[in-house]
């Protein structure tokens, strides 16, 4: 069952307040990031951010250290642990996994004991940090190139399929977007995100591109001056159909 960021957001602190390992999944470009960091704000806690789909083994472990060890008169190798998980587990933080069903097998088997017993490689996370984990597989999966979560890995998560409303995003937006982009969604809700499949190559609209753009057009002082400028920038953000609706609003 899919849930809007406003449910999601009302429940999830039960989950991270009982230290387990939140899992959000969904639409590319919906905002599951924000929401993160959205999160972690209303805990008053950095967020430390690793794209699982970017790591190997060397970066969940770490590197073998150069000190002589011994154990029982043999020499053994110790390891360094990577800096964001010496911090996760020395002060409480928002450990953000992002792409987890786009990391290599090896990765997301290490990851299970960190989201299931909080530890890794003789690591303990702080009492206090939190795991919130991001993917867009689920109801979703099929449309993008990302690899299955089996029973037992999704058994570690409480587990959320995301389905924003337009209200999710306008009540962000209202602070966050300038107000033209903004009366222009709010009257015009089917230009904000495409719903169906996707044609390869072609350039969609999204939350996420809507936003870059609203970046670009203020920084670049023209979200009052519509024209050919303003309509090439828009098509390359969120694609020809919504631009060409956004330059004649």
């Amino acid at each position: 069952m899919a849930v809007d960021f406003a449910t999601f957001l009302s429940v999830v602190p039960h989950i991270l307040d009982a230290k387990l390992p939140v899992l959000l999944r969904g639409r590319h470009g919906v905002g599951k990031s924000q929401v993160v960091y959205q999160t972690a704000d209303s805990l008053g806690l950095p967020v430390i951010e690793r794209r699982a789909s970017q790591m190997t083994e060397g970066d969940l472990l770490g590197l073998p250290d150069n000190r002589d060890v011994e154990v029982n008169g043999r020499k053994a190798t110790t390891w360094n642990a990577p800096d964001w998980l010496v911090q996760a587990c020395t002060e409480p933080v928002v450990l953000f996994l992002d792409e987890v069903d786009r990391a290599t097998p090896e990765v997301r088997q290490g990851l299970f004991e960190l989201t299931d017993s909080r530890k890794i490689n003789g690591w303990h996370l702080h009492p206090e940090t939190r795991i919130i984990a991001a993917v867009n597989g689920g109801e979703h999966g099929s449309q993008y190139q990302v690899g299955e979560m089996d029973p037992a890995e999704l058994d570690r998560y409480s587990v959320w399929d995301i389905e924003p409303t337009v209200e999710d995003w306008l009540s962000w937006a209202k602070k966050n977007v300038d107000g033209v982009i903004w009366d222009f969604i709010n009257q015009n809700h089917n230009h904000l995100e495409h719903n169906g499949d996707y044609e390869p190559n072609k350039v969609y609209p999204s939350r996420r591109s809507w936003d870059r753009l609203n970046q670009v057009l203020k920084g670049a002082d023209l979200l009052e001056s519509p024209g050919p400028e303003m309509f090439a920038l828009s098509a390359s953000f969120v694609g020809f159909e919504a631009a060409v609706a956004f330059n004649d609003y």
